[in-house]
């Protein structure tokens, strides 16, 4: 490249100098360079709102991950079991499994720590088979230590209490007593679950105890189809709806024995359970209309006598219990973790119809010789179990039903040429299905 270089340049005249002095040009250039861009009012705020609803659904979504509780179907929930107390006394809560919670007078509060003083309902869910457990999707596994393990549960409850007004919690320093039924006599954990933290907290171990049978009530006393009470062999009282009566009086209109009466025991528990739910939800109206105490109370008698007949109905004398103090309301669980893994590890391909049908969502895989279900999450295919068990395993097809497969020793020769036979029913069907295996 040529330059030219010039020197001993002569000094530029007045005239020339002015000539370049035209600062207004020289404004005017610098402005259509740095000039700003006229922005389009709508546009920009159509474009800001785009951003915000895009940042929400991603960070909707992770918060919806993040949430451990997520139930696998809308509109489908466990019913609870509702309880009316009177605060300022103290009460038992006893539900259809033979649970009973014991809470002591004056331990209910406002959030603001008030005591309360109204009326309390008290409402208790309980999950107690792998179905309850993947129905109400409650997380079953614990962290320790950057290992996930499954829970093994020895049931599982869930406690929530509001008065007429608002929500309402167990007060600092208070507790409620939680007796279960037991299968077993093996100890469990005692698991709180920490709804901010999404995850389990280890509280204590749980005490069971091998009880002497009881006499139970063997009668249940109605009069026009409609339970008014109650005898008990063995004892010299009856809990009834009317205290006043004497038994004679009650004897004298009883005039249905549902053991008796009913023809299958199956028939005798649902008609029980049927009419106290019902009960329940009148006495849910009461609370809301705050009709005084006393007349909520009878009604719990009521509803009492249901239950214990209940028990009788069933068998179930409670020979063995299980029992923990809860600190708070909410979920508490007892567990056990499953240590070490199954002998047999399986590839599993899945067939409906001639089809080859691919879990897109969580798969679930249940020993029937264990209170536990394990979680494979999409692309798990291969699933630790033991063969030599009755296995069940599952998933939510894309279209909302639940694809079932029964694994037994016969599975090991299954591969991607011979493949799982799943059964494909719709939502309350496939529920039913399971819940037969359960009971």
């Amino acid at each position: 490249m040529k330059r030219r270089i010039h020197i001993d340049r002569k000094m530029p005249d007045k005239a020339k100098i002015s000539g370049y002095q035209n600062f207004d040009s020289l404004l005017h250039k610098h402005q259509s360079i740095t000039k700003k861009p006229k922005y389009n009012g709508i546009k920009v705020l159509t474009g800001i709102i785009l951003i915000a609803v895009v940042s929400f659904l991603v960070f909707d979504s992770i918060d919806a991950e993040e949430n451990a509780i997520a139930p696998p179907f809308n509109h489908v929930d466990l019913a609870g079991e509702l309880h009316f107390i009177d605060p300022n006394d103290a009460s038992e809560v006893r539900l259809l499994s033979g649970t009973v919670i014991s809470i002591e007078p004056s331990s209910i509060v406002f959030e603001d720590g008030s005591i309360c003083n109204e009326n309390v309902c008290i409402r208790v869910k309980e999950y107690l088979n792998p179905l309850h457990f993947f129905l109400s999707g409650i997380p079953m596994t614990y962290d320790s230590a950057g290992v996930e393990y499954t829970f093994e549960s020895a049931g599982m409850i869930e406690m929530e209490a509001w008065s007429a007004s608002k929500k309402v919690f167990l007060a600092e320093g208070k507790l409620a007593h939680v007796e279960m039924k037991a299968t077993d006599s093996r100890s469990f954990n005692v698991y709180a679950f920490d709804s901010a933290d999404n995850k389990w907290e280890f509280q204590s171990i749980d005490e069971v105890k091998v009880n002497d049978k009881e006499p139970m009530p063997s009668l249940i006393i109605t009069e026009d189809d409609e339970v008014i009470g109650m005898y008990s062999e063995g004892f010299d009282t009856i809990a009834c709806l009317e205290p006043e009566e004497s038994i004679e009086v009650i004897q004298e209109t009883a005039v249905v024995n549902w053991k008796l009466n009913a023809i299958e025991k199956r028939e005798k528990l649902i008609a029980i359970e049927k009419e106290r739910r019902g009960l329940q939800q009148k006495m849910l109206k009461e609370f809301k209309n705050k009709t005084p105490q006393p007349t909520l109370q009878r009604m719990q008698v009521r509803s009492d006598s249901m239950a214990a007949a209940y028990l009788v109905l069933k068998g179930d004398e409670r020979e063995i219990t299980r029992s923990f103090v809860a600190s708070r309301f909410g979920i508490w669980n007892c567990d056990n973790p499953i240590l070490g893994s199954y002998p047999d590890h399986l590839t599993v391909v899945f067939d409906h119809d001639g089809h080859e049908i691919t879990p897109t969502s969580h798969l679930f895989l249940v020993d029937l010789n264990r209170n536990a279900i394990f979680k494979y999450y999409p692309g798990q295919n291969t699933i630790s179990l033991d063969l030599n068990n009755d296995n069940v395993a599952w998933f939510v097809t894309k279209d909302g039903k639940l694809a079932i497969a029964s694994l037994d020793s016969a599975a090991q020769a299954y591969n991607s040429s011979h493949p799982i036979e799943v059964e494909v029913l719709a939502k309350q069907a496939g529920i039913e299905r399971l819940e037969t295996l359960f009971d």
